[in-house]
């Protein structure tokens, strides 16, 4: 298991410091303003890939140990996309996306659930290999296409942006098909269930699972829109460039949780699963604490000059009101993931619906009264409160 995450980890960390140059890059060339307009169209597409996750995300891994793949596959399929569909047309009539990118944000949308997919398939298959394959392409091609559109090409601007976005998906959604093709061409002794019957199975499991993931995105993201109201789109590229970084960190949460979620998802042994969660979620606090101490020692001068530019200025402050939330939201990725690999989803959606409440409460208080150091507090009470709400749960099934 050691060996797992340090490749899935140590692949997550060489995607994050490509997308790390290009939030420079992006800071230097598009500024506050530029970096806002990316940061809510990416806030909309993940939006919507939760909405798919519905019947495309951990609903498959969980499934497909007990179904063939040829018949979760075209579920799967349909739902991303009438939910990408559905999903852009309510936030365009809700006039919460950028003028021009609905159309980008939908089909973005699909394109991004269907890799997500595939790449649950290949979590559910223990091919890790393929995994971390899928996020390196994914992050080497954007990084060269962005740089080849921005600089060659002249062509630096947020549809020069888009435009690098879709050539990275494609490709790396051309990759995960091909991974794909053995666990279609395999016989499978699993049972089939008629078609009804197993979609009303993986709605019920995936209205818990989605409602999760929905609560959790709105509690990390809705602070974008958030911010928009009330500092306008310019602090939206303030705050989604510090997110950004110490987001960075979360990567290793996110990491070893894909390990942990496929481990606890095949085995029905409650010892095992508490094994497993404890010493994992003990590997990623003391992984996240020592990460997020180095951002935080980083001083201003360097974040705010040498790397984003003058107009970043008051950056490390975000980065150190986000640092315990994202220490919490680590934490609670670890024991979330133990509660949808063992079945019992209702606790980490109820977790995240306690985290989207609390940011409903604080963001409007603080953000009015402190702006995006504001908006980091709240994520960071929210985040505090999802992770309170697992431990003690879990505490008290386990009596850890």
């Amino acid at each position: 298991m050691l060996k797992q995450i340090i490749s899935v980890v140590g692949t997550r960390y060489i995607v994050a410091a490509l997308n790390l140059i290009l939030i420079f890059v992006n800071a230097r060339m598009l500024g506050t303003e530029g970096l806002g307009t990316i940061g809510l169209i990416l806030a909309a597409i993940n939006i919507n890939t939760t909405v798919n996750s519905l019947l495309g995300g951990n609903t498959l891994v969980y499934f497909m140990q007990r179904y063939p793949i040829r018949m979760l596959a075209p579920i799967a399929l349909i739902w991303i996309a009438a939910g990408s569909a559905a999903g852009t047309a309510i936030m365009y009539l809700a006039g919460i996306l950028p003028d021009g990118y609905a159309l980008h944000v939908g089909l973005l949308s699909a394109l991004y659930s269907l890799i997500l997919a595939g790449q649950r398939f290949l979590t559910g298959s223990n091919n890790f290999r393929g995994f971390n394959a899928i996020i390196l392409l994914q992050g080497l091609t954007l990084f060269i296409a962005l740089l080849i559109i921005y600089f060659p090409m002249e062509h630096a601007s947020v549809d020069g942006y888009v435009a690098g976005n879709y050539i990275s998906q494609i490709i790396a959604a051309l990759l995960s098909f091909y991974l794909l093709i053995p666990l279609f061409r395999s016989p499978s002794d699993r049972p089939r269930p008629k078609s009804l019957e197993m979609i009303g199975r993986m709605l019920r499991y995936g209205l818990w699972s989605a409602a999760d993931n929905m609560a959790e995105t709105l509690a990390t993201r809705l602070n974008y829109f958030l911010v928009e109201h009330f500092a306008g789109r310019g602090s939206v590229g303030l705050l989604d460039a510090a997110t950004r970084i110490a987001e960075s960190v979360w990567l290793i949460s996110r990491s070893v949780a894909h390990i942990e979620y496929s481990r606890i998802a095949r085995t029905s042994s409650n010892l095992l699963q508490r094994q497993i969660t404890l010493r994992l979620l003990r590997i990623t606090l003391i992984a996240i604490t020592a990460a997020i101490a180095i951002l935080a020692l980083i001083p201003e001068g360097l974040y705010a000059v040498r790397f984003f530019g003058p107009g970043f200025a008051g950056i490390r402050g975000i980065i150190l009101a986000l640092a315990p939330g994202i220490i919490m939201l680590g934490g609670n990725t670890i024991m979330s993931h133990y509660f949808i690999g063992s079945g019992k989803v209702r606790y980490s959606a109820f977790s995240s619906l306690i985290g989207f409440s609390a940011i409903l409460i604080a963001a409007p208080i603080l953000i009015p009264a402190w702006g995006t150091i504001g908006a980091a507090a709240g994520s960071s009470i929210a985040f505090a409160s999802m992770f309170l709400f697992s431990l003690i749960i879990f505490c008290r099934q386990h009596k850890a």
